[in-house]
């Protein structure tokens, strides 16, 4: 495992040695240096996938490029014009009907976490779990998606809007998700489907 906070100077020969990439990255904050990626590594980056490489979206990092197309089409759903979110509560995530190996045999769980609303879902985007949107928390009194995947090329991209922090990224529901996700993104499959 290797961690960067420079993903804009990755490359192919960079990539190669993994078989998942997981990006919590967005360009947000006034102290951000580097809001695009370069043409290159952006190559590198769809190449990588598009050959059948993984890629894992945690929370902020869906908030990002909303003018790159492929991007936005790898990952499926991101932050949009009318996207938004309440104050972080407790809410139920619950597996939508979908047969998965992400979700299967996976119940509703609670999390205290920052739930987005609104968010624009690409075509060909399968929704796995949803979370109630709560008028009372300035939601829009429907179901979310909160946890979606796409297939792009020969790979595989895992999303979750959830993980707005450290406290939610406790949850044992996160937790099981994130760990199943990186590995379908990676392998396909997920071997241990409890």
């Amino acid at each position: 495992m290797e961690v960067t906070e420079t993903p804009e100077r990755c490359t192919a020969e960079t990539f190669s040695n993994y078989d998942v990439l997981l990006s919590n990255w967005n360009s947000f904050g006034k102290n951000v240096t580097v809001r695009e990626w370069p043409q290159d590594m952006r190559e590198a980056f769809l190449g990588f996938v598009r050959k059948g490489g993984g890629l894992v979206v945690v929370h902020a990092g869906g908030a990002s490029f909303q003018d790159w197309t492929d991007y936005q089409k790898l990952i499926g759903g991101t932050w949009g014009p009318k996207t938004g979110h309440g104050a972080n509560h407790t809410f139920v995530v619950k597996p939508t009907p979908v047969v998965h190996p992400i979700t299967q045999g996976l119940t509703e769980f609670e999390t205290f976490d920052e739930l987005w609303h609104r968010v624009p879902i690409q075509p060909d985007t399968t929704i796995l779990a949803t979370a109630f949107s709560s008028l009372e928390f300035k939601g829009t009194g429907n179901d979310e998606p909160v946890v979606w995947v796409t297939q792009f090329g020969q790979g595989r991209c895992f999303n979750t809007c959830l993980g707005h922090d450290v406290r939610a990224m406790q949850s044992a529901g996160f937790k099981t998700l994130l760990v199943r996700g990186t590995e379908w993104a990676a392998r396909g499959t997920v071997t241990d489907p409890k």
